[in-house]
């Protein structure tokens, strides 16, 4: 017996993201070389280029400032991005980056729901924080140049983890396989790798993975069913906001 699925309607879209339910983006679909190239990507931009471009801040008298770490981070996005269109070749929306056009009704009702819901939530919590800021001379131009930075930061971490390691994992491995090691690599890796050394001096540190490893785990399901980088790295910046940047505007 033939089963018949019935499309969602309008309501049902409105609340459809918070359950996956998006309309499954066609699986990514290029040559193997490409994917090794991927690959190779990851492994430059992680492994090399941003340990590199970190410790010539120094060299630049940049190091420990907000244009230090805003000159790090939008050098490392522009070298993601230069990377994928000159050295991969793989058209952006392969990795996510779709224009609004393109979006499903899942989409963008989930999108401005899931950042709405994000600020509220982090804004409760951080009130005290918050406050505090605001009667520091000049915060409103330190408070814009740290969450620029900031979003630039957690939309980068998106874009290499999820657009383009998860991309290939998944293809070449299915997506569980794919979704898990890219999220391990993701936790573990280079990026929060430094959690290990700091936990010599106090073990603390090493409490923090779990909690990354759950909320790499949500965005890496999201991401592969709704095929979006945009949700993903947008609601990363703002939790990167509230979570480290408010603390370095003390």
């Amino acid at each position: 017996m033939t089963r018949v699925v019935r499309p969602l309607n309008e309501s049902q879209f409105r609340w459809s993201g918070w359950l996956f339910a998006f309309a499954r983006p066609a699986a990514a679909h290029y040559p193997t070389s490409i994917g090794w190239r991927i690959l190779i990507a990851c492994l430059f931009l992680e492994g090399l280029a941003r340990p590199i471009a970190r410790a010539a801040l120094p060299l630049l008298g940049l190091a420990g400032s907000e244009l230090g770490r805003f000159s790090l981070v939008a050098t490392m996005l522009a070298l993601a991005v230069g990377a994928t269109a000159l050295w991969i070749r793989l058209p952006f929306s392969q990795i996510g980056l779709r224009r609004w056009e393109e979006w499903g009704s899942a989409e963008r009702w989930f999108f401005p729901q899931i950042i709405a819901v994000s600020v509220l939530v982090f804004t409760s919590t951080q009130w005290s924080q918050l406050a505090a800021l605001s009667k520091q001379t000049r915060w409103i131009e330190a408070t814009t140049i740290v969450f620029v930075g900031q979003m630039i930061w957690g939309f980068y971490q998106e874009y290499v983890y999820r657009g383009l390691l998860q991309t290939e994992l998944v293809r070449r491995w299915g997506a569980v396989t794919g979704i898990l090691v890219s999220n391990l690599v993701f936790t573990f890796g280079p990026l929060h790798a430094y959690h290990f050394s700091n936990s010599w001096d106090d073990p603390s540190h090493l409490l923090i993975f779990p909690p990354i490893f759950a909320i790499g785990l949500y965005f890496g399901v999201l991401f592969h069913r709704s095929g979006n980088l945009w949700i993903i790295g947008v609601a990363h910046g703002i939790g990167d906001f509230f979570a480290d940047g408010l603390a370095t505007l003390r």
